[in-house]
């Protein structure tokens, strides 16, 4: 199975940067329904009488392999939001340009990636209809996008589907009759949700209550002849709202020959569930307007659509202009609720974790303070907010190190109603800050930037240059935009680094060491078992892997699974094989958490006794650890220990035990993808160590002896997960020798 999906997977290979716009199908081979299809495929073209300067408005019928045809913005305009556009055609045709390309090509100028859905009409000869033609296909669009999401610069929460009459109803449906993917399916495709995070429905046909009444002929050719009422009620998106339904954008025009009701009770369903719409309903513009200009009110609508999209938070308004750090109120007052302070920074010294715990301010004022604090562990900027509608919040974010005499560009973006902060280090998004209500206030006063952190031959001043401020919560695409021109150096493990490519592994030879065969049953014992009470009374001699902590691990469906099970210790687990594993290894292994934005999971690696290099971390004389996390960190042993998915943190951080001391920090790769399996290799070699997830560096680090203790090297490696994620299944585990090429 897995050599025929890596086929299949050539055949969806696309280009990564395209300037102009390609073409992918939406399934491979045959499309499911289309079985027994005999059509033909047929464009043709009509005139263009809308009294725009379109060059084409042609139709298309007869389609039996849908497609994608995929419009990327350049790369320094990507917002990374995607709509996926369905042209209407009343399910005979298709107006592919006038409600398809024309509208893709529109978005991918507004930075916005377009991809039109050529999908298949009904064929009743051959059985097929919408269900099992047309909103499969949407659907399936929907799952491509997320899933080349990565390639082609799009947020994986920011894909909207907009339709245009016919495919509007496709794009309710879409709304209204999705799936969260299946995790475990082999087509990675399929493991993607099918939920468009946005809905726009242009003119849109949508309740097949209203229209059977009207059309009964069209009703049936849609869902089938023997379609009763409750079938038509199953497929009418007015009956289908739940508070899951995305946040929609309606336009209609009341002159419109299908009426203003389908639209008007489509908004009044998401508004009886709680859900956020908005309807624009013209005087004038008929129907079939899409996005050509024709003078008419409704033509208005697109600009009206941007709006909203910024409004809800899909789309980051422009920077706009700055404002000097002498127009930052002096006030908490008249702090701003929504803001973005930006500013160069340079430390006089290398700044390093260690020593006793020391803080800075950065920046003191009214409404916002932001302190450097070195700890014997990492770096941290704590961040304080205050002003008028609530409590103080204040939270942190992590770094590893600041280079002396370099100057870094440094941005804290907020939105105090959503408790929401995020940090940026050179232009790159470090974390999402989760905030707690502090008790203590700012004071009114003057802003102050720079200071001093500790004292003596080791103090580590901050030279702040370059304030600058908005009144709004500036996105990533909108910093990046306002540093554009700007010299920044490339951030090297400080925070969190967008590393390019994947392993070289070119100038080494690999030997397989060690290969779980999780087809089995697994081999585990818990280490309570191993206990009398509070002594370690046993070792494991004949067990491959054994559980510490509240939980379970077995095998099933060719995989290891690990679940929380109780609340003991938080719930934490660690999985220890029990093999001790050389230097210079390559480990290798696939997980599938049950949600990629809630969980954190770590390996450790090259992990001895603290106090007995060469010693069992099984050795009798070892408390019990009991996956209680300061007991891994800072207990009785030392190793590597490497957090290479944080669900909503984003970063993969690179630690060094005893102590927890922060190395280093890179991009999570797994964060907001798809459930799994994902590919996870670490490659160690010495003091470099590299991880990889997802065919992407994530995280480099060369160990030099001077940070936390000497270079570790050879040990154990357990796999840890902490126990808000709940349950991980790992597809397979192996561990590579690495040794240098023979002449390099």
């Amino acid at each position: 199975m897995r050599i025929a999906f890596a086929t299949l997977l050539l055949a969806f290979a696309v280009p990564l940067l395209a300037s102009e716009p390609f073409e992918i199908a939406i399934w491979p081979g045959i499309a499911p329904g289309s079985e027994n299809s005999s059509v033909q495929e047929v464009y043709t073209d009509r005139p263009v009488n809308d009294g725009s300067n379109a060059r084409r408005d042609r139709a298309v019928t007869g389609v039996t392999k849908p497609t994608l045809t995929v419009y990327l913005p350049p790369e320094a305009k990507r917002t990374g939001v995607a709509v996926v556009v369905c042209p209407g055609g009343g399910f005979t045709h298709l107006a592919i340009d006038k409600e398809g390309h024309d509208v893709a090509r529109w978005l991918a100028r507004r930075g916005i990636a377009g991809v039109v859905v050529k999908y298949r009409t009904p064929d009743p000869k051959a059985g097929l209809y919408v269900t099992n033609g047309a909103a499969a296909d949407v659907a399936r669009a929907i799952r491509i996008v997320r899933h080349h999401g990565a390639e082609w610069g799009v947020d994986p929460a920011r894909i909207g589907v907009m339709g245009f009459s016919a495919g509007g109803y496709l794009a309710a449906l879409a709304g209204t009759r999705f799936d969260t993917g299946d995790r475990r399916a082999a087509d990675p495709i399929n493991q993607q949700s099918s939920r468009p995070d946005f809905l726009t429905l242009v003119y849109p046909l949508v309740s097949l209550v209203r229209h059977s009444g009207r059309n009964r002929a069209r009703v049936e050719r849609m869902l089938g002849p023997e379609a009763n009422l409750a079938t038509i009620e199953r497929y009418s998106p007015e009956k289908q709202v739940t508070p899951a339904t995305p946040r929609a954008f309606l336009v209609q025009a009341d002159d419109d020959h299908l009426t203003p009701e389908h639209s008007v009770g489509f908004y009044e369903a998401l508004h009886e569930a709680g859900v956020r719409a908005e309807l624009h309903v013209y005087s004038r513009g008929g129907h079939g307007f899409g996005i050509r200009a024709r003078g008419l009110p409704a033509s208005n609508w697109k600009d009206r659509w941007v709006e909203w999209l910024r409004t809800e938070g899909f789309l980051g308004a422009e920077p706009g202009p700055s404002r000097p750090s002498a127009d930052i109120p002096h006030s908490r007052a008249k702090f701003p609720r929504t803001g973005t302070l930006a500013l160069r920074l340079r430390a006089s010294r290398l700044l390093v974790p260690g020593g006793e715990r020391a803080s800075v301010n950065l920046v003191s004022s009214a409404g916002l303070r932001a302190a450097i604090t070195r700890t014997p562990a990492q770096l941290q900027l704590d961040l304080t907010l205050d002003g008028a509608g609530g409590p103080p919040l204040s939270g942190n974010a992590l770094l590893s190190h600041l280079k002396a005499d370099r100057w870094y560009h440094l941005a804290v973006a907020w939105d105090r109603p959503a408790r929401r902060v995020e940090l940026y280090l050179n232009g790159v998004l470090q974390q999402s800050i989760r905030l707690w209500v502090d008790s203590g206030r700012l004071e009114d006063t003057a802003p102050v930037f720079g200071g001093t952190l500790g004292g003596g031959a080791g103090a580590v001043t901050f030279t702040v240059d370059t304030v600058r401020w908005y009144e709004r919560f500036l996105r990533e695409e909108q910093l990046a935009t306002a540093l554009r021109g700007s010299s920044l150096p490339a951030l090297e493990g400080e925070g969190r680094s967008p590393y390019k490519g994947a392993l070289d592994l070119s100038d080494y030879q690999t030997e397989l060491l060690y290969e779980a065969d999780f087809s089995k049953k697994l081999n585990v014992v818990n280490e309570l078992d191993l206990f009398d009470g509070d002594r370690r009374a046993r070792q494991p001699r004949t067990a491959e892997w054994v559980l510490e902590g509240d939980g379970r691990a077995w095998t099933e469906g060719g995989s290891a699974h690990v679940e929380t099970t109780g609340n003991r210790n938080d719930g934490h687990l660690v999985l220890w094989n029990t093999r001790r594993f050389p230097d210079n290894v390559l480990i290798e292994w696939e997980v599938s958490p049950l949600d990629s934005m809630h969980g954190l999971t770590i390996l450790f690696f090259s992990t001895t006794p603290k106090d007995n290099h060469a010693g069992s971390i099984f050795d009798l004389s070892l408390p019990k650890r009991d996956g209680l996390f300061k007991n891994y960190h800072s207990g009785a042993l030392n190793g590597y220990h490497l957090s290479y998915w944080a669900g909503d943190r984003r970063t993969a951080n690179l630690r060094k035990n005893h102590g927890f001391l922060l190395l280093s920090a890179g991009i999570d790769r797994i964060m907001g993808q798809s459930p799994g399996p994902h590919l996870v290799r670490l490659l160690k070699v010495g003091g470099q160590i590299q991880l990889e997830a997802n065919g992407r560096t994530s995280v480099v680090y060369n160990d030099n002896g001077t940070a936390g203790g000497p270079v570790w090297t050879d040990g154990y490696i357990g796999l840890r997960q902490m126990g808000h994620t709940k349950e991980m299944s790992s597809a397979s585990f192996k561990v590579y020798q690495v040794k240098q090429r023979a002449g390099d």
